[in-house]
Parts: structure tokens; sequence; C-alpha cells
């Protein structure tokens, strides 16, 4: 199924693009057709790249989002700059490093004086909308700024803590009329839709489990039996907050987990459906990423995320979907702090790049993805866990490398590996030395870079205090 649809229009409308394009879009088909009035963001939590079908999985989880691809430009390697939701969104609303902002866990907050997407789209006189079904990114996180209606009632419990959610059925029926509302008065929208539905507890219908329950059991570690832990972290073991029913074997989640990457995509088909059905996306900027990825049992870290920048957790999906823009695959290693003046430059043209005071020092650490569309160019990505981990980790990846760093408790040493691209095993250290040096400068120097931001912290109450310790989030 194919949603969008782009009608030639008039020649004024193709002279304007075209200028456009001289100016420093370079790449994008000089066709032509009006500036585009409406940008759609879809964000999913914990969803691993290799779970779509566009990336290579065969299980035809997500036929949506396949067929979204198939008309979008793909991003074959686009990393998160941290390994949990909020600083990793922030990131994605800002072009900013989450340590730029001072972002430190789920319970920060951005600077008010910050600039986002949302704010530069309200002063080109775009109306804006969100719908978040994550509690972490209720109004108090500050992701509301800019947004003319910021939707974060969520009224379902999640199975296990009882933490606030909303699930995806609700969310895309938000997601609706919010466009509807938002479309009005003949005006440019932006919509943020962020899915919670792939966070565990997987907790999807039970046929989207069992639909996957047998393969998943007669994998060679499927009917494994893990040990529940009495924390949230998934080493070695079962996280607390993930234990559903008594099942203890690997099978049973990893299905779950399938099955919930299931429920989503067909809502996402559902709101994408009817926003076309409605006229919104026929000449529409439609983006579709994840805020970070899930450990499945690599490195013996089982269905958590935040404790480490392993490619399971940090290698996110990426498809761009827009106007005069070619179907296609990028290669290239891309963050999402690149989103921010990508889509400025999507949805604004030439007045994307006007100056702000609020800008900031390290601006220049995010680039505009369409500006270097003819080239692989390469340029490397910092990631760090920041307050997610219990004790530091940093990762750079460049071309077909990945560096880590960590700093092992009670050692002064820390542990650094190069390796390959998508493989956490093998240690290259010995075999490109230079490289590995190298590399190791260039995460000391983001860490330099994007070090000094004074922490900004969320104002919380007893009961919001409560709700993050039992999420697992709250630190002292």
């Amino acid at each position: 199924m194919k949603w969008l649809e782009f009608p030639p229009l008039g020649t004024i409308a193709t002279m304007r693009r075209c200028l456009f394009l001289l100016l420093g879009l370079v790449g994008l088909a000089c066709s032509g057709f009006e500036s585009p009035r409406f940008l759609l963001l879809v964000t999913v939590d914990t969803l691993r790249a290799d779970h779509l079908g566009a990336y290579g999985d065969a299980r035809g989880l997500t036929p949506n989002l396949d067929a979204l691809a198939e008309d979008s430009l793909v991003f074959r390697a686009a990393y998160t700059p941290a390994s949990f939701t909020l600083p990793s969104v922030a990131s994605i609303m800002t072009g900013r490093y989450p340590s730029a902002l001072g972002l430190w866990g789920n319970e920060s907050k951005i600077p008010d004086s910050t600039e986002t997407l949302a704010k530069r789209l309200d002063e080109h006189g775009w109306n804006t909308a969100a719908v978040v079904s994550n509690w972490v990114l209720r109004e108090s996180s500050g992701l509301s700024m800019g947004f003319d209606r910021f939707d974060d009632d969520m009224s379902d419990r999640e199975a296990t803590r009882g933490a606030p959610e909303r699930l995806a059925p609700d969310t895309t029926d938000a997601a609706i009329a919010a466009a509807d509302e938002c479309a009005r008065e003949g005006k440019s929208c932006f919509l943020w839709v962020h899915y919670q539905d792939p966070h565990g507890p997987y907790d999807p219908p039970d046929e989207l489990r069992a639909a996957h329950l047998a393969n998943e059991r007669s994998r060679e570690d499927g009917r494994r039996r893990l040990p529940v832990l009495s924390d949230h972290g998934g080493m070695g073991g079962i996280p607390r907050y993930q234990f559903l029913g008594g099942h203890a074997d690997v099978g049973f989640y990893r299905a779950g987990y399938a099955g919930e990457v299931s429920f989503v995509d067909a809502e996402i088909g559902r709101l994408l459906a009817t926003l076309d059905d409605q006229g919104l996306l026929s000449n529409a900027i439609v983006v579709f990423t994840a805020d970070h990825g899930e450990s499945l049992g690599e490195g013996d870290l089982w269905f958590a995320h935040g404790e480490h920048l392993s490619e399971a957790i940090v290698h996110v999906p990426l498809l761009i979907r827009s106007p005069g823009l070619e179907p296609g695959n990028r290669t290239g290693v891309v963050s999402l702090v690149d989103l921010y003046p990508t889509l400025l430059s999507l949805a604004l043209g030439a007045e994307a790049r006007e100056p702000t005071e609020s800008q900031g020092p390290v601006r220049h650490h995010a680039r505009d993805l369409m500006g270097s569309l003819p080239r692989e160019e390469e340029r490397g990505v910092f990631l760090a866990t920041l307050g997610g981990s219990a004790i530091p980790r940093y990762a750079f990846v460049e071309g077909r490398y990945k560096l880590t760093l960590s700093e092992p408790n009670g050692s002064a040493e820390w542990d650094v590996r190069l390796l390959t691209r998508g493989d956490d095993e093998l240690d290259l250290s010995e075999v490109h030395p230079e490289l590995r040096t190298s590399m190791v400068q260039k995460v000391r120097q983001m860490q330099r870079a994007t070090a000094g931001a004074e922490r900004v912290w969320q104002e919380l109450g007893t009961e919001d205090e409560s709700k993050l310790r039992a999420l697992g989030y709250a630190t002292d």
C-alpha cells in the first residue's frame, strides 16, 4: 500500500522549488510541487531496526512501515545519541547532543531557552501538535515547548509497574484528532506522534504473541529459562518489570516483543491511511524513527536498554518521505540529532538557514542530511549512556567502525574496543591501532565539545518521584 501521491502543480511552484534547490538542497528532484503543508513525525519507543522488513527481517512484522520505506529515503546506518528515551527524543527536537543540553536522565528537563523544532515552525506560522504515550515525555520534560497542542493524556496502565501509558489504538485515535485540528485554518501543520508499545513489559494481544511463539521457542536458546532479577537491569536474567505470568523462557518474551512490533505497525498503518484519506498526506513530509532499540539477549543482556551501547540498542530505523525526494538507500552513518536541521530544511527551505540567538555553541554537530545526498559523506556520530548506566559508557561510530569506551567499576582503566559496525564481539584494536587511537581522540573531543551545560531537572512531586523509581529511572 502506498499513501503518498504527488501530482504535478503549477509552473511558479516548480520555479520556486528549483531555486530552493540551487540554494543548497542538492539531490532533491526538481519536479513541480508546492512547499509541503504537513510534516508528520512518527517515533516509536524501543524499536530495533532489524525487526523491520525494510531492514532485513523476513517475518512480515511491519508491512505498513515497509510500504512507507518503498517510497522513502531509507537510512541504513542511523544511530540514536543516547540509549534511553528522553535524551534521545530531545536530540531529535533540538539538534543538540543530550549532554550539551544538560540532559542526564529521564527525570531531566530541556532548558526553557532551548530552540526546538516546534518553536521554529511556530515562528514561521505553522500549527503544531504532539501526541505522546510514554510518561517520561510528558509536558514537564520540556518537550511541549512550541506546541500549540500537547496531548500527554495516558489513561492506560502498564501491566506490571502500573505506570501511565497510552496503547497504540488510543494513540492513533488521538493523533487523528490532533491532525484534524492542526490542519484547520489552511495553515501548515507539524504533528509529532510517539508510540510506546514495543517498550516492556511485552504485552501484545494474545494472538500476536501466539503467532510467533512456536518459532521463537524453536530457536537454539528459545526454551532457555532465565532467572528473574530483583532490578530492571536485564544483565543475566529477566528484568523484574518484564516478568509476566510466571513465564521464564526466552521464546515467550521474544515472541511478545515481535507481537508488540506487529501491533504498533498496524496502528501506524491506520494512522497513515486515515490521514491520506483526509488529504493531509498528498503533499507532506513523513518521517519515521525510533528513540532506541532493545537487547533481546545480545551480550547476555535480556529485554532491556539504557545500560549499554550495543547495536541492538543504538541502531535505529530512519525513513524520510518528502515531495521531490527520490526513494532509495543511504549507507552513511547519521545521527538522530541530524533530524532537526533536515526537517527544517524540508519544511521551510531557505528560511531554515536564518540564524537564531538560541542556537547554541554546538549546532554544527548536527547536519542537514539533504545537503549531502549526492555522496556518502563520512562523519562520525557520538553516543553516550549518560545516567542510563551504572558506569560511564561512550561510543563513536564512523564509516565501518565503532569504538566503545567504558569504565568498569573499581577500575581506573577504561575498557576500549574497536569493533566492526554491527558486530559487538570482535575487538580489532590490535589489528588497527592507529584507527583506534584516532577514534579515541574523537570521543574525547566530543566529550569536551558537549560538556559544560548545567544539568536541569524537573520539579517532581512525591507521586512523580515514586513513578520514576518504579520505572527504574529516578536517581538520587
